[in-house]
């Protein structure tokens, strides 16, 4: 590869614009205000970007056909949702020849049909003047089909320029599927004109001298295919304005608050929730979270989730929580960010039971959820014989499968808890219409004895708050014979204990 490489992956030339498609346009445009003199648009190109078509050109033309066929072969599985700005930051821009308010582009949302690896910045802040090294910089995590994610302008180069996506992704506006593009600013770019030496034009007389060429990146812009406007439509704003004046991010976009303008009369103030200020989480006198989200993150150290052998054991439930906090305050921004973003899309459908007879009485004893996911999501699977008496080595004893969307399946009592303690959920989910909070009871007092291995799930808790539907997985014939339900088999050897 050239030495204007960004790390691992490359820039993209010419827009990617050498891919064919049968479906779409792959010609992508943006227009001009540049006029010539019969007073017609025309689009102009820059030296920076010729050469870095250039280069591109050569790249492709030294790759096998194996490879070029692998460029660009996931496009059509990720899509443009809309790009996310800054509305404390107003830029214009024209629409039909008029100059209009738009905010300042700092990110974008996304979507895959398919289960992908996305690139997160630990500092959010870098960009073209610091610079970016892909090994240092970034941390990496799983985001699963259908879910939908957030990514800076920078995050969002670095994923569109692997070969598989190569610059382009899907987009969709009234009715219409076509084509979205990244496109690059790359005149500050230093590294692009040492491509020069490439062209053998080192000191062509035509080469205009560039006053500024200390930018360490080129700078990301998207653009849509020709004839679908502007990519900067219907952009999401991630900051609010509060009633004393000062701007504030949104709760859901708290990673991005770092960008938030330090201008006078602009102060940070921290996260909006519902167009409120937050509190800060700088330390523990403002860490006021619910007692679920926080013994959730201890027990996934004590519980081996961590995906090592846990090092801490609390002795009471106070430790617990204080071992919580400590964790808490000394995560990265980036997961923090993901502390409990799913709990409102797991919903709870109903309870799980076995009913039996014990001395001529009805004996019914929970043993599980019924549950459905709005997006995919891995689940746990332990064997129904580990239990609190036996303990459940998280790294040996756990596997995982892939629920889909919208499917509803089954969990036993350990995996809803094992489920339920992970960042994306922290203790809760939801359930019924109204998205009530459905919150991970536990008991904790034999478990602090050291009397049993796991703390036992408190159905109760949940119950009475909140009437659920009781489904028995298991049938009684009027022999005495108990029979399972088909769609519960897995929960056999539950019922053989019974």
């Amino acid at each position: 590869m050239s030495n204007y490489e960004m790390g691992k992956p490359s820039i993209p030339v010419n827009n990617l614009s050498n891919q064919k498609s049968k479906k779409k346009r792959s010609e992508p445009t943006v227009k001009s205000t540049t006029k010539n003199k019969a007073g017609d648009t025309y689009y102009k190109i820059t030296s920076a970007n010729s050469l870095l078509i250039a280069e591109g050109n050569r790249l492709i033309d030294a790759m096998t056909e194996e490879e070029r066929a692998k460029l660009g072969n996931k496009s059509d599985t990720l899509h443009f949702i809309c790009q996310l700005g800054l509305a404390s930051k107003k830029r214009s821009r024209k629409v039909n020849g008029e100059n209009t308010d738009s905010f300042t582009p700092v990110g974008v949302r996304l979507v895959s049909d398919i289960d992908i690896v996305v690139p997160y910045l630990k500092d959010v802040t870098k960009n073209n003047k610091t610079g970016i090294d892909p090994d240092e910089d970034f941390d990496y995590r799983m985001v699963s089909a259908g879910e939908e994610f957030t990514l800076t302008l920078y995050e969002f180069m670095y994923l569109i320029t692997r070969d598989e996506y190569n610059g382009r992704l899907s987009a969709h506006k009234d009715g219409k599927d076509f084509y979205a593009y990244l496109s690059v600013k790359a005149n500050a770019y230093g590294e692009v004109y040492k491509l020069m030496d490439n062209e053998g034009d080192k000191k062509d007389s035509k080469t205009q001298p560039f006053k500024r060429k200390d930018a360490k990146l080129p700078t990301p812009t998207i653009i849509f295919e020709r004839n679908n406007g502007s990519s900067r439509e219907n952009m999401v704003d991630i900051d609010v304005r509060t009633e004393d004046g000062e701007w504030v991010i949104r709760k859901e976009y708290k990673r991005f608050e770092p960008l938030l303008s330090k201008r006078k009369g602009n102060k940070r103030k921290g996260v909006a929730d519902n167009n409120t200020q937050s509190p800060s989480f700088n330390d523990s006198k403002h860490l006021n979270l619910p007692k679920h989200i926080i013994w959730s993150l201890a027990l996934q150290e004590e519980l081996g989730l961590s995906g090592s052998l846990p090092l801490h054991k609390a002795q009471n439930e106070e430790e617990l929580l204080n071992r919580g906090k400590e964790l808490f305050l000394s995560m990265e921004d980036t997961r923090r960010e993901l502390i409990g973003c799913k709990s409102s899309i797991l919903n709870v459908i109903n309870i799980l039971a076995i009913v039996s007879f014990v001395g001529g009485r009805e004996k019914i004893e929970n043993i599980g959820f019924s549950l459905l996911s709005d997006i995919a999501i891995q689940v746990p699977i332990i064997d129904m014989h580990l239990n609190h008496e036996t303990g459940i080595n998280a790294i040996v004893d756990i596997s995982y499968r892939t629920v889909t969307a919208g499917e509803e399946f089954s969990v036993s009592t350990y995996e809803w808890m094992y489920l339920l303690i992970q960042d994306e959920y922290a203790g809760s989910c939801v359930c019924d219409d109204k998205k009530k909070e459905f919150i991970l009871s536990l008991k904790f007092e034999k478990y602090m004895k050291g009397e049993i291995k796991l703390p036992m799930v408190s159905f109760n808790s949940n119950i009475n708050k909140i009437p659920m539907t009781t489904i028995y997985i298991n049938n009684i014939d009027k022999d005495g014979l108990i029979t399972i339900k088909p769609q519960y088999t897995r929960f056999a050897p539950l019922i053989k204990k019974n």
